[in-house]
């Protein structure tokens, strides 16, 4: 098969999905011809649940216009793509996340959970094959088919840049990066933020979700709390470099051994800037200090003050060694595939 194919990448929210601009960099690096397809969103007034499904419905139908040899699909949210085995649409089915253990976790109800797995094995099933973020998600189905780990490392242009902390404040300085949701643990770090709030350390917050209005709140009431809301690479970067330490609060599940150093996005970016992690809620790791979710707070607390100190094991990781090439075979697999049918 010739490198000329036509690869569509989908992402729902691209912008926010780095994931999957990696994904056609890489493509385009190796001399495919790529569609990158994102929704629009028309619908942005009304209730909230309402608008969603109204947006669902919009991407569906945009979708299927979409004309390519393979599409390169993601799982967050799969019910775009739910018309494409009945099209016999050849595609690579990307899980960054168990993403109907999540819905369960964000909304309380098991039937919208159900809902969700039952779309979930549809894409499965009828998949050429499957891509994840991270070994343990290889094991969370029985697949049947060939599943590519490919990791969420950040790319090179990401490491290390030099930039040092200069002048932000007397003491030290605390960073979340990632989704303001109860999945994501932003309840957590809220507690962080009472504790810490009026004190010499500073928590840097950056991102926007359902909970994005409990951050704001806590951010007005204590001067050493900061919100910045999005922010692009090159400034999530900028302020990973200034941080002292970076935090992934998670609650503990059965569902925790999912996330870990190679599927989080965050943690490889932290990583690669060189900066000590404080976790809680995912998989064990050497790379990042874990601890459970009942001491994180008080953990930080005592690392602030410098009464405990923490040690992980250092890791550079980057995209284009360790994931460029498993999506490179995972597009060969779906193209040939596609030749043999």
């Amino acid at each position: 098969m010739s490198n000329k194919a036509t690869v569509a990448v989908l992402s729902y929210e691209l912008i926010k999905h780095p994931r999957a601009i990696k994904i056609v960099k890489t493509l385009l690096k190796n001399n495919y011809r790529v569609i990158i397809w994102y929704s629009t969103k028309p619908f942005k007034k009304g209730p909230k649940i309402v608008r969603a499904l109204m947006n669902y419905l919009y991407s569906i139908v945009e979708a299927l216009f979409l004309k390519a040899n393979m599409y390169w699909i993601e799982n967050i949210p799969d019910i775009v793509y739910i018309l494409y085995p009945i099209l016999r649409r050849n595609y690579v089915y990307d899980r960054r996340s168990p993403w109907s253990k999540e819905v369960i976790l964000e909304y309380g109800f098991k039937i919208f959970g159900k809902i969700a797995e039952i779309i979930e094995r549809f894409l499965i099933k009828h998949a050429k094959c499957i891509a994840v973020a991270s070994t343990p998600l290889k094991f969370e189905f029985n697949y049947e088919k060939p599943v590519y780990v490919v990791p969420n490392y950040p790319e090179k242009s990401f490491s290390l840049s030099g930039k040092q902390r200069n002048n932000v404040g007397k003491g030290k300085i605390l960073l979340y990066v990632g989704k303001l949701s109860i999945v994501e643990g932003t309840d957590i770090l809220l507690k962080v933020a009472r504790k810490l709030c009026n004190s010499e350390t500073q928590l840097w917050i950056v991102g926007d979700g359902p909970l994005k209005h409990m951050v704001k709140t806590i951010a007005e009431k204590c001067p050493n709390v900061k919100w910045f809301g999005w922010l692009s690479r090159d400034k999530v970067k900028e302020l990973i470099s200034l941080a002292d330490y970076c935090l992934v609060p998670r609650h503990k599940t059965r569902y925790s051994i999912f996330y870990n150093h190679e599927g989080v996005q965050k943690i490889g970016e932290y990583l690669a800037l060189k900066k000590p992690v404080i976790a809680c809620g995912i998989a064990k790791s050497p790379y990042y200090y874990l601890v459970s979710e009942d001491s994180y707070v008080e953990t930080i607390l005592k690392i602030t003050k410098e009464e405990i100190s923490i040690t992980s094991k250092p890791l550079e990781a980057y995209w284009e060694d360790c994931s460029e090439k498993e999506v490179l075979k995972a597009v060969a697999y779906t193209l040939k595939a596609k030749e043999e049918k």
